[in-house]
This record gives structure tokens, C-alpha cells and sequence, in this order.
């Protein structure tokens, strides 16, 4: 199955774009509304696998949802950098679950901040999102009891 790899800031999504992203957590992800909405306000940017070419149409397989976040006074005494990248979902379609999909997603989406985004910043994402990242990514809870951490500072 060949699968397309997009990335998309929710608040640049049309509304049958965000309407499809809905559909996927509402319908394939057994999440309703309410828990939706507070993590979920747009200001998150969505790496997707979509079964087709467009996200206004087709069926989304897979999705991660992150944002630019500031970092607290003990992240920057740690890595001495501003600069975190939070990984707030990672989900996959009952269909397509237990076919390795959430881990190519998430490699995918390793491949693209570390070409895409400006160096240094710090990867984070709480320990209950996606359980199998701490050393198989290159992830260290460095202490934590919340999270995982990856310093990402090299534009190689």
C-alpha cells in the first residue's frame, strides 16, 4: 500500500480539509468532541498518511499532531535551548492499526523536522502518547517522569 506523507498546519485547512481530519479522530479513532477540543485548537500542525492524494477527499490513515512550544524554566536549564517541538497525537485508524503505520508515520515525521525545521530544538512528547519512542528513536526521558526528550542540533 502506497501511502502519500503531507504536512499541514490545521489553521491553513479548508473546511472540508479539518472536516476530513475531524472525521478521522471522530470515526476511526473513537474520540469524541469533547476530549477533542482542548488539545485541539488549531494551532497544532498535522503530518498525515492519507490512502490518496488529497486531504480534502481522501482517507486518512494516520495522523500526529504537533506545535511550537516554549520552553519551561527546567527544559532550558537542561538543554539550554528555547526552542521545543511537542508532539501532542499520534493515531492510527482502527483499520490500519497493528501494520507498523504509527511507527513509519512517525519516522517520516522524524525525517522531516530534522531537514525542515531550524536548528537546534528539542523534540518532546509525553511518555502516554507514543510508548515505543524512548530509545528506538533516539528519545531520553532525561530525568522526567512525564516525557521524552531528543535534542535534535545538527543541520546534517
Amino acid at each position: 500500500m502506497k501511502l502519500n506523507f503531507i504536512v499541514k498546519k490545521i489553521s491553513e485547512m479548508s473546511d472540508k480539509e479539518e472536516g476530513n481530519l475531524n472525521g478521522f479522530y471522530l470515526y476511526n479513532c473513537d474520540l469524541d468532541l469533547y476530549y477533542m477540543e482542548p488539545n485541539y485548537i488549531g494551532n497544532e500542525t498535522a503530518a498525515i498518511f492519507l490512502n490518496g492524494r488529497s486531504l480534502k477527499k481522501d482517507s486518512i490513515v494516520a495522523a500526529l499532531l504537533f506545535q511550537n512550544e516554549k520552553a519551561s524554566k527546567l527544559e532550558l536549564e537542561k538543554f539550554n535551548i528555547g526552542k521545543i517541538l511537542k508532539i501532542s497525537r499520534v493515531d492510527v485508524s482502527k483499520t490500519y492499526r497493528g501494520k507498523g503505520i504509527g511507527t513509519k508515520l512517525f519516522k517520516k515525521f522524524l525525517e522531516y523536522t530534522e531537514k525542515n525545521m531550524p536548528k537546534p530544538f528539542v523534540l518532546k512528547i509525553g511518555k502516554d502518547v507514543f510508548k515505543h519512542t524512548s530509545k528506538k528513536f533516539g528519545f531520553d526521558d532525561f530525568g522526567s517522569r512525564f516525557y521524552f526528550y531528543k535534542l535534535v542540533n545538527s543541520n546534517h
